[in-house]
């Protein structure tokens, strides 16, 4: 793990267990895909099969159930361009939930990169400028992939 002083930590292949909560993207019907169905399962949401897409109309949904650890879904396909909707998306979730968040530690994937089709380092530069924002009450912890590609952008990014 690489850490800096503004509350944001980078980190290669690290688990969602290590952290409080965990922001994921998901598309707009709500369809989970690989990487939204692992947090799920990982914080025992066994149930959960798909997230309501009313709810996420507004580009974001909390899933929070006692005694389980918040989920943040963050809308990024579906909702025009996607490089879009996750500035807009994550910025209103994070900003709407900033209670829910202060004080805690969150594990941050890097989002829109599936189907939404951003590159990784989009995703990064993307995410790390919101994130910033936000991370003098909540310590990020943004999670990349490890694959080729995760692990070239992580050892660049160092």
């Amino acid at each position: 793990m690489n850490q800096n002083n503004t509350g944001l930590t980078m980190a290669i292949g690290n688990s969602p267990l290590d952290c409080d909560m965990a922001l994921v993207s998901v598309n707009v019907q709500g369809t989970l895909g690989t990487l939204n169905q692992q947090v799920l399962n990982t914080y025992e949401y066994f149930s959960i099969k798909q997230i309501s897409s009313i709810a996420l109309s507004k580009g974001y949904e909390l899933l929070q159930q006692k005694g389980l650890k918040p989920i943040l879904f963050v809308v990024t396909v579906g909702q025009g361009n996607t490089e879009n909707s996750l500035i807009n998306n994550l910025t209103n979730a994070i900003d709407n939930n900033i209670s829910i968040l202060e004080g805690k530690r969150v594990w941050v994937p890097l989002m829109g990169t599936g189907a939404g089709g951003l590159s990784f380092k989009q995703s990064y530069e993307i995410t790390v400028n919101i994130l910033r924002k936000f991370s003098s009450s909540t310590d990020f912890v943004l999670s990349f992939p490890e694959n080729k590609e995760g692990v070239t952008l992580y050892n660049e990014l160092r």
